[in-house]
């Protein structure tokens, strides 16, 4: 659980946290680590930091967009993908300050996944609305309508009626800001313990924002390597409810990712009258058409 404390303390003021200096050799610890690409389970202990100083080592580690950030920040999101235990998943998607593009379909298909903790879903969730991708809204609308009488279930959702949503919206809440402030917009007013009244409010005003908003700057529709979304695409065709339902989880997860995926997408739809169909289902999802 360490690195989602480090996480949260990253949101002090800066001048909180100038005044420890950050551990010199557990720094370079760090980015041998993040050099070498890998990290054994073994060695994963070594990088739980000691002390103050060491936090602050961690924290100006994974908060300084470097390479050698990015490689740790893949093998955090891999980790997040493998474990079994919430806390460490959880630690691990939070950890890095960005998902690379190529992390963004294992990302859709956790946020999918009904089995996973409500915080892990939010979490997986938040980080595409951070990529911009818009198709991931939907999903996250009924999250944070979850628990209230405005609850609503749009196909995907498969929410787990826990009691406890206060955590895994505040984690969604603070990437909706995210994708908010990438827009110049200001953040939602939506507060999860408000009314019910006060929340039907600012979740109004929020649709409305998201509604209204176009592409961010930093939106590209090529970003994510075709190879990924296509492994997603071939397991939805070949998935036992695509006859049944239409739309498997991995044809969901496209949608999630939307518009990321649309010139893959077109691609794909000219592929084979099977593939078409799909990308139908895919393309209504978030109401398109081919």
């Amino acid at each position: 659980m360490f690195l989602l404390l480090f996480q949260a303390a990253a949101f002090l003021p800066e001048n909180t946290g100038a005044r420890v200096t950050p551990d010199a050799a557990f720094l370079s610890r760090c980015a041998e680590t993040a050099r070498s690409g890998t990290v054994d389970w073994k060695d994963l202990g070594g990088l739980r930091p000691d002390g103050p100083k060491q936090e602050a080592a961690l924290i100006h580690f994974l908060h300084h967009g470097t390479p050698q950030e990015a490689r740790l920040a893949a093998v955090l999101f891999r980790v997040s993908c493998r474990t079994s235990d919430p806390a460490l998943a959880l630690s691990c998607l939070l950890s890095a300050e960005n998902a690379g593009p190529e992390h963004l379909p294992a990302l859709a298909y956790l946020a999918l996944d009904s089995a996973l903790p409500l915080s892990i879903r939010a979490a997986a969730l938040g980080r595409l609305l951070e990529r911009d991708c818009v198709g991931a809204w939907p999903l996250a609308g009924s999250l944070f309508r979850l628990g209230t009488p405005q609850e609503s279930h749009p196909p995907g959702s498969s929410w787990v009626r826990t009691g406890q949503y206060e955590l895994p919206k505040r984690l969604l809440l603070g990437s909706a800001h995210a994708w908010l402030r990438m827009r110049g917009l200001p953040p939602s007013s939506f507060e999860p313990n408000a009314s019910w009244k006060d929340q039907r409010e600012a979740l109004a005003s929020l649709q409305a924002a998201v509604d209204n908003a176009g592409h961010s700057p930093s939106w590209c529709p090529d970003m994510i390597p075709v190879q990924l979304m296509d492994r997603l695409l071939q397991a939805a065709l070949k998935a036992p409810s695509a006859r049944a339902m239409g739309l498997p989880r991995e044809g969901r997860a496209l949608a999630l990712l939307w518009p990321l995926t649309r010139g893959f997408l077109a691609q794909a739809a000219g592929t084979g009258p099977g593939n078409r169909e799909m990308v139908v289902h895919i393309l209504a999802a978030v109401g398109e058409s081919p």
